[in-house]
């Protein structure tokens, strides 16, 4: 018996739901012994999310004045035996799963010193894997010019048209890498052995890193596993975030970022 938590966030996508929540349901109907409990992390959305279907998998919804991405997760997760679970997953709603998911993430023998598995995250807009997201540690000086380009939007214009790009080209097979993309984390138990509470005071972005470095200082492992896939439908919950506030979050991530980790 694989047992399964599934964290999905969203504010303001109940259609990008119901299509997600869908994909869930065709993906666990062909993984025999599959124990599958889904829980919803309603932002502060206009428009709460209300179950129009009966689902074979346990499904919860809470409801929350917008505590970010991230900290939406994380209210539901610090209150769960995650341990109890072999893996814990943490999703944007803007996601489907590929139809073997539940069947080949139940076929994968992690070593007890796999914190963290990154699956395939195919974006059919940029013709991509979203992951590997970091392949090593970011230096100081690296994350220090980020957020200087964050705070001058046409440096960030200028590196969307030109090294960002080039990532279209990359290639990876199955291995250990620094980071994972935010989108959809797979946490094990053996990272939750580790923390039973976790706090990240940043509303949005930076989760990649604060994670990654979690695993680092207890020496678990991220893992690429590109046998595992879900579909990226392109930022629906990020996509109309005023540009303001869009450098506003991502400089304070990274300022927080830089002052716990690397100073």
């Amino acid at each position: 018996m694989t047992n399964i938590h599934l964290v999905a966030v969203t504010y303001n996508s109940n259609e990008a739901l119901n299509k997600y929540l869908d994909s869930i349901e065709s993906a666990a109907a062909v993984c025999p012994d599959l124990n599958l409990q889904v829980s919803i992390a309603d932002n502060g959305s206009n428009e709460s999310f209300v179950q129009t279907k009966q689902y074979s998998f346990s499904l919860r919804c809470h409801k929350f004045d917008n505590p970010g991405y991230f900290g939406g997760a994380l209210k539901i997760i610090n209150k769960s035996e995650s341990t109890a679970f072999d893996y814990t997953i943490i999703s944007n709603v803007d996601v489907c799963l590929d139809h073997d998911f539940f069947v080949n993430l139940a076929k994968i023998k992690t070593d007890p010193s796999v914190g963290w598995i990154a699956p395939q995250i195919y974006s059919h807009e940029e013709n991509r894997d979203r992951n590997p997201k970091i392949m090593a540690r970011p230096s100081k000086k690296r994350l220090s010019l980020l957020k200087i380009m964050y705070e001058f939007p046409i440096l960030h214009l200028l590196y969307n048209k030109t090294l960002y790009r080039r990532k279209k080209l990359q290639r990876h097979n199955r291995g250990t890498i620094y980071a994972g993309h935010g989108s959809f984390i797979i946490l094990t138990k053996s990272f939750f052995k580790c923390y039973n509470n976790i706090e990240y005071p940043v509303f949005l972005f930076g989760e990649e890193i604060f994670l990654a470095e979690l695993c680092m200082a207890r020496k678990l492992s991220v893992m690429y596993a590109p046998e595992i896939k879900v579909f990226d439908s392109e930022h629906i919950s990020t996509g109309t975030m005023k540009s303001s506030f869009y450098y506003k979050c991502n400089r304070e991530a990274l300022t927080f970022l830089l002052k716990k980790f690397y100073e």
